[in-house]
């Protein structure tokens, strides 16, 4: 008979351990065990900007969304529209050392703008809006903002800015502060982007794909 090696014993227990583990919390608990799932950018592209992404199963950020949406009854802009302003007027706080997810930022009534810009991102998603996560860095200093699609966007100041990839346009939308309004220019220059996030695909976006364009 064949004896195992420690280090094979140790993989042994180790995958009865997991796989128990995991039937129990599948199969029989009624617990939430839920984990964090990163979205992780490499280093080469936006530095080394990590953001934990929704896991809730309760249906939170769904409920939210319908929630503050309802009185749009499906218009487009007003719906997205209602999202940016529910999210900019959460309390800017970047003394957080941890990243917190959506959910986090609602229940903490804080965040900094990669949470908040990926709060307003999710919540668009959950009505079938389309946006984009802006990274850029501007003196050493990074900061996160969103694009969002807006496919009437005739009721849009016409001096709005916004970023061109292909025929789509995503419009800047600053997340931190309530002073700010769809499309305002927010001092990001082009050469100060250095990474974009598809939301909706899941996947970057080709800096060398996209174009500022500054309407003023």
């Amino acid at each position: 008979m064949t004896k195992l090696s420690d280090a094979s014993k140790l993989f042994i227990i180790t995958a009865v351990v997991f796989v128990s583990v995991y039937i129990y919390r599948n199969y029989f608990s009624n617990e939430d065990y839920s984990v964090p799932k990163y979205i992780t950018f490499k280093k080469s592209i936006i530095e080394n900007a990590t953001f934990k992404n929704n896991t809730d199963d309760s249906g939170k950020l769904k409920q939210l969304a319908q929630e503050i949406t309802a009185p749009c009854n499906h218009v487009e802009n007003c719906e997205i529209e209602s999202i940016y302003k529910y999210v900019t007027k959460i309390p800017y706080y970047a003394g957080d050392t941890t990243v917190k997810t959506p959910v986090e930022v609602l229940s903490t009534n804080s965040g900094d703008c990669d949470e908040k810009s990926f709060l307003m991102a999710t919540l668009l998603k959950e009505k079938k809006h389309t946006s984009v996560l802006i990274f850029t860095k501007q003196n050493e200093t990074y900061h996160t903002f969103l694009g969002v699609a807006i496919k009437n966007d005739q009721s849009l100041n016409h001096n709005s800015t916004f970023l061109k990839v292909g025929d789509q346009k995503y419009y800047y939308a600053e997340t931190t502060q309530s002073v700010w309004e769809i499309g305002d220019f927010n001092g990001v220059e082009q050469k100060d982007i250095v990474g974009i996030y598809d939301v909706e695909n899941n996947k970057n976006i080709s800096l060398k794909k996209v174009e500022l364009v500054k309407n003023s």
